[in-house]
């Protein structure tokens, strides 16, 4: 008995562009990088445009005159104070 490992199996799947990667799927990996969980990566880690972000979506008074640090403080502020 001998295998042929040079020839193609079929199984039945085909390269079709309405069918969704594994990603867009809801694979391993989210297909929009915003909504990776938040505490996942440091503040001093993201960049001020996604602090800025962020303090928008939990709409942060003040947050268009703060600078990378004065996000950190409030984002790290309880918001029910």
């Amino acid at each position: 008995m001998s295998i042929n490992l040079n020839s193609s199996c079929s199984t039945g799947a085909t390269e079709n562009p309405s069918v969704p990667s594994p990603a867009e799927a809801g694979g391993d990996f989210p297909a929009d990088p915003q909504s990776l969980d938040w505490h996942a990566v440091p503040y001093e880690q993201r960049t001020e445009q996604e602090l800025y972000e962020r303090a928008r979506k939990l709409r942060i008074p003040g947050r268009s005159k703060m600078n990378k640090q004065q996000l950190i403080e409030a984002l790290r502020k309880p918001q029910w104070s």
